[in-house]
């Protein structure tokens, strides 16, 4: 998903290895066709989410990238991975306006389960950095944090309201990491079994009925009496008879002699 989006700032004026890059994506894509993401039918309404950021990821303008992924029912609905609109002087505020941002996606899915007549509270949004979680339940603007935008903000308002709750996480189980930075395939791999997905051959095995059981499924009635009345309706062949007649010896002497199909 990172690599995706950092390719994709440099589609209006790329260069070859920006070329290499996207080829190096297919590769992966078309070697991995069966993984994907699972989503049973039975189960809950449990929204919760994950956010992050990575601190003057950017070389270029030196901006953070705001990674974030909400899920409902513990399966994988959301996410996203995009730059910060401003330079962050700290990792704390990194942080802070990545979980403003996770904030207005998490109030709009609320909204939207409103609608269908779900009503959630409380969310919770996880976050590794205990300094943005402080600076989000103190409703005093310091002068450490006064040069922040006012619309990164509004999370105290959804805190106080008890619309959502920040809670701290290890990084180490950060889902949302994948989205702020390019890791190595064994992050990649624990962090895709932690978002639940799976491959399509890990996914339960339908077992097809044969031509018999869907037959007696559509009429149980159907039975051994059947097959038997199939096997002896008139102008039919037994099996038996066709099996005696195709094991039989030929008759050279009639099938050979004109003279003893004349006497016949």
């Amino acid at each position: 998903m990172f690599s995706t989006c950092v390719c994709a700032r440099y589609q209006a004026n790329p260069m070859e290895s920006h070329v290499i890059a996207v080829k190096r994506i297919f590769k992966y894509l078309k070697g991995t066709p069966k993984l994907g993401l699972w989503y049973p039918a039975k189960s809950d309404f449990q929204l919760n989410a994950f956010t992050d950021s990575d601190y003057g990821g950017c070389k270029l303008d030196r901006k953070s990238t705001s990674g974030s992924c909400q899920f409902l029912g513990g399966r994988l609905v959301s996410w996203s991975s995009k730059k910060q609109s401003c330079v962050s002087t700290s990792t704390a505020e990194a942080e802070y306006v990545a979980a403003a941002s996770c904030c207005s996606q998490v109030i709009w899915m609320q909204t939207q389960l409103r609608d269908y007549g779900f009503r959630v509270s409380q969310i919770p949004i996880f976050c590794d950095s205990t300094s943005a979680i402080a600076i989000s339940h103190n409703p005093v603007h310091h002068s450490m944090t006064k040069h922040i935008d006012i619309r990164y903000h509004f999370i105290k308002d959804n805190i106080q309201k008890g619309h959502i709750e920040l809670h701290f996480i290890n990084t180490e189980d950060q889902i949302a990491d994948v989205f702020t930075k390019a890791l190595d395939e064994t992050k990649c791999v624990t962090i895709a079994n932690k978002a639940e997905a799976q491959s399509a051959a890990a996914q339960p095995k339908i077992r097809r009925p044969s031509l018999r059981q869907a037959q007696q499924r559509r009429n149980p009635a159907c039975g051994s009496e059947m097959r038997i009345q199939i096997r002896t309706r008139p102008g039919s062949v037994s099996p038996h008879k066709r099996l005696r007649a195709s094991t039989r010896p030929a008759d050279p002497v009639r099938s050979t002699s004109p003279i003893r199909r004349t006497h016949k």
